[in-house]
């Protein structure tokens, strides 16, 4: 999908994206200042992403030359404080989307939410039924605590058989011993030693048996990476859906009295342009007479906008008749539709149309959100003396109040246009937050069940 911003005069529509960037390598993870996503019983769970945020190029999911994958990559840590039985150790990724339909979904209207699961990759990093299981804890690194930890002996060699074991070892041989017994001890002997089917080296069963593997104190550090297609939905967030992916770690225990520790991470995905897109820098120009007493030429400086960043759009009107222009508004439209079953089920929200600047003959300008900035470079009703200032942005200089075009009526019949230069502020995540929902704005979204669209519209006050 194309995105690009509108005019009242020629609907197009526009895109806004957040933007931002990550290149960090994997390396052993620092937790200090994070949080567990799960702990208990002395055993902490850890996950760190090598970029928390990671981008998805290109709008258009049928354009094959902008199909691209993005890494994802990161360290699940397991702290263990004190010994403990772990059966298995997994992560998995799920994207999940759902819709939410008040009235129920036609035909039968009978359920009220749709469940798409978009992906699902589980990497299981330990399982005590795993033959390996037996020698390591498929870990990429294992620091352990340094203390009497380290001379711990594996569960599983019980007391019973180090019994076994001083019983059945050689004896001192007396003078009195023949060379008959000596053989039928030393036979004994070697019986005792040797392993049944399913036994561990040190004669106790093996972990696969156990069913655990015992865990000492300190760290267990497993890597993690996993390719996305770029034509994956971006993380959404609207009143009535959402697309969202989230790591789960997994760490089952071995006890009656032990719970498995379980806990998430969620992680975000956002969609940018492709690389060698024109969307950000290739003008939008309209050109329209307004009932032959007006020409106007207006030129958007871009296709589609991060939100935080500003729209630049230029103003050139060119009277054609003593006509007057009291003040101009840009609004920025926001249009969600959501679908369901194959996109037989449609619902279409009401538009929300948000007031982004204001230009007034008889006062200042006014933005919505802090940031915007306006010149006049030619007419305007400014005076000679001041268009530099003027151009430069100062508003507080002598003007026509009444008509932003110049009072016409002193011109002789020499009408002249009027140049105007805007750069309009939009809302950035961070104050989005702290705004009433009314005034948020979602981007632009490529999702075929959630769909969010903008337009840019300019409006012009004239009699």
């Amino acid at each position: 999908m194309i995105s690009r911003p509108a005019l009242e005069s020629e609907v197009r529509r526009g895109s806004l994206a957040t933007t931002g960037g990550a290149d960090a390598a994997i390396a052993r993870p620092n937790v200090t200042d994070q949080k567990p996503v799960a702990s208990g019983n002395g055993v902490s769970v850890y996950i760190s992403l090598a970029e928390p945020v990671l981008f998805l190029q290109g709008f258009d999911s049928n354009d094959p030359t902008s199909h691209t994958t993005t890494m994802l990559r990161g360290s699940l840590l397991l702290r263990v404080q004190k010994q403990a039985k772990l059966k298995s150790i997994s992560l998995n990724f799920k994207g999940k989307s759902e819709t939410d339909w008040p009235e129920g979904i036609p035909p039968k209207r009978i359920e009220f939410r749709d469940t798409t699961y978009i992906m699902n990759h589980t990497w299981s990093f330990f399982n005590a039924q795993f033959p390996q299981a037996e020698h390591n804890y498929g870990a990429d690194v294992v620091q352990l605590q340094k203390g009497p930890s380290s001379e711990i002996k594996e569960i599983g060699v019980t007391g019973a058989s180090f019994d076994f074991l001083q019983r059945t070892s050689t004896p001192s041989t007396s003078s009195t011993t023949s060379s008959r017994d000596a053989r039928k001890l030393s036979l004994q002997n070697n019986q005792s030693r040797s392993f049944g089917k399913g036994d561990s080296a040190t004669g106790g069963p093996t972990v696969a048996q156990r069913g655990f593997k015992l865990f000492h104190p300190g760290d267990y550090i497993y890597n993690f990476e996993l390719p996305l297609d770029s034509r994956l939905p971006e993380s959404i967030n609207v009143d009535l859906g959402y697309v969202k992916y989230e790591l789960e770690a997994l760490v089952e225990r071995s006890g009656a009295f032990r719970a498995n520790l379980v806990g998430t991470k969620e992680l975000t995905l956002i969609r940018a342009p492709a690389e060698g897109s024109l969307e950000q820098t290739e003008p939008i120009a309209i050109s329209r007479n307004w009932e032959d007493q007006l020409h106007y030429d207006i030129v958007i400086s871009g296709k589609s906008f991060p939100l935080g960043s500003s729209v630049p759009i230029a103003f050139k009107l060119t009277p054609l008749a003593k006509v007057q222009c009291h003040r101009i508004k840009v609004f920025v439209t926001e249009n969600i539709q959501y679908f369901t079953n194959n996109k037989k089920v449609h619902r279409l929200e009401p538009n929300r149309k948000i007031l982004l600047f204001e230009k007034r003959a008889d006062n200042h300008s006014t933005s919505s959100y802090p940031g915007s900035s306006m010149r006049v470079l030619a007419g305007g009703g400014v005076p000679y003396d001041y268009r530099q200032a003027a151009a430069a942005g100062d508003e507080s200089i002598p003007h026509d109040s009444t008509n932003l075009l110049g009072n016409l009526d002193n011109d002789n019949g020499s009408i002249g246009p009027t140049e105007m230069e805007f750069s309009v502020q939009l809302p950035s995540c961070h104050f989005m937050k702290e705004k009433i929902r009314a005034e948020h704005l979602h981007f632009d979204t490529t999702y075929s069940n959630i769909q969010v669209n903008h337009w840019i519209k300019v409006s012009k006050d004239r009699h």
